[in-house]
């Protein structure tokens, strides 16, 4: 189904109430994390950020409809199934300055497990050395230091990290990306039981 948020944007999900944010869009009409109304606010237009753990795209789609066509958005959702949605929804707003990648961040490249769960906000990188008790896909893996040569970053405005315990990783393997840059990062405390300050 499509939920409208707010701005106008449309959100592509599964059209399910099962899950986590096709329920909250459709009780809500909008995310439910205050910090989503933040950026909307904070936010310029031709500014450019960078959400990893893009999931269906709340926040991608926010940014990319305040920062605008003269802006950019750089998208990282490693779940096949969650970042097909997200392209429909970049396609469906006409967001020509969004640039979504199928890749998972971490501290060095490579490949590693993605453990999917129903609700693919809970989708996580496996960190032991047992197979997936549930479903599982194998995704590439990347570090914002190699993604800031790729797409020659000079100026990001703001950095959302949401990854399920994935978040420091992602730092260490971003010195020389925070070394020459200076966004303001939104980063999740909290990944199940954990809490990572």
């Amino acid at each position: 189904f499509i939920a409208e948020i707010p701005d106008g944007v449309k959100v592509i999900l599964p059209d399910s109430l099962h899950l986590i944010t096709p329920y909250v869009l459709k009780e809500q009409g909008d995310w439910f994390e205050d910090e989503i109304k933040f950026i909307r606010i904070l936010l310029l237009q031709g500014q450019k950020c960078i959400d990893i753990g893009a999931n269906y795209g709340t926040y991608t789609l926010s940014m990319s409809q305040v920062v605008g066509k003269m802006g950019g958005v750089w998208a990282f959702e490693p779940a096949s199934e969650t970042a097909g949605f997200l392209q429909k929804s970049i396609d469906l707003n006409g967001f020509s300055q969004v640039a979504l990648s199928q890749v998972a961040l971490s501290f060095e490249s490579g490949s590693a497990t993605l453990e999917l769960n129903a609700n693919s906000e809970l989708n996580s990188l496996s960190r032991g050395t047992e197979s997936s008790i549930g479903a599982s896909e194998i995704v590439p893996v990347t570090t914002l230091d190699e993604c800031l040569v790729k797409y020659a970053w000079e100026a990001i405005e703001f950095l959302k990290i949401d990854a399920e315990g994935e978040e420091q990783n992602i730092l260490r393997g971003g010195e020389e990306f925070f070394s020459k840059l200076s966004p303001l990062v939104e980063f999740e405390l909290k990944a199940g039981a954990d809490i990572h300050l």
